[in-house]
């Protein structure tokens, strides 16, 4: 009867060997998350700076006499007083500006170009729909005269 081939003892050993390590590589390829028909080959983690050297960061500079001071509280103060002082003024002209619109429509339905009264002159400039407002206290020349 014709069967297997019987291995010898030492093709037998050599058989067992080598099947144990392709069991191995198969294992290793399928934890890898391969399949038996390619062989996983682990990918190379990417450096976590892009690529770049990197440089040891340095010390903080202290500060020496005669440089540059990092804060000056005083400028900071007086910034922040000039800011509010701005932003004030332009409240105020904000307020100016509609109180200037709310003249000239005043004069537009009054259907006036010219009001004069107790010390008060208003006039309305064609050109640039606006208005020119003076105000003459009792004993005021023209060259003292305020004009708005």
């Amino acid at each position: 009867m014709r069967g297997k081939p019987t291995l010898t003892g030492r093709e037998n050993s050599e058989s067992i060997a080598e099947s144990q390590t392709i069991a191995e590589q198969e294992k290793t390829v399928i934890e890898a998350g391969g399949t038996l028909d390619q062989e996983a080959k682990p990918e190379p983690e990417p450096p976590k700076n892009g690529g770049r050297k990197t440089m040891a960061k340095a010390k903080q500079q202290q500060e020496l006499p005669g440089m540059e001071e990092r804060e000056i509280p005083e400028l900071e103060d007086k910034g922040y007083e000039y800011l509010k002082a701005r932003n004030k003024r332009q409240d105020i002209l904000k307020k100016e500006v509609e109180l200037k619109g709310d003249l000239l429509s005043l004069m537009k339905k009054h259907k006036k170009h010219d009001y004069v009264r107790d010390g008060i002159e208003i006039h309305v400039v064609a050109e640039s729909e606006t208005v020119k407002v003076r105000v003459r206290k009792e004993g005021e020349s023209e060259e003292e005269e305020e004009q708005e």
